[in-house]
């Protein structure tokens, strides 16, 4: 009995007519979202701002630091002679590549 007064108040307050404006304004919203999609485009562009290095480039980086440091170290070992520093050069530049086994494998042969 509490459900017919409920819905006949609902229906002498809203009518008829709200019931079919309710489904004509979904209709329409369905219709919207359908053609919506293919006609909108993205206001973010891919532009990549403040791109951080990534794990890879900053070992190269430090790799490349350390080449002046590998020559630094070894060159008082050569006591001036060019053909040593250059074979050292050599091999500083393998710890410029992040190839630390090319590094002692030149070194022996030194």
């Amino acid at each position: 009995m509490v459900n017919r007064s409920i819905d006949a108040l609902n229906h002498s307050v809203m009518g008829p007519f709200p019931r079919r404006l309710a489904l004509l304004v979904l209709g329409t919203a369905g219709l919207g979202a359908i053609v919506a999609p293919g006609t909108t485009q993205s206001r973010r562009k891919n532009k990549k701002r403040n791109k951080k290095p990534s794990v890879g480039e900053k070992a190269r980086q430090k790799c490349e630091q350390q080449v002046e440091q590998c020559v630094g170290f070894f060159s008082p070992i050569c006591d001036g002679n060019p053909d040593c520093s250059a074979r050292i050069g050599d091999c500083c530049t393998a710890v410029g590549t992040c190839d630390v086994v090319g590094f002692f494998t030149c070194l022996n042969t030194v």
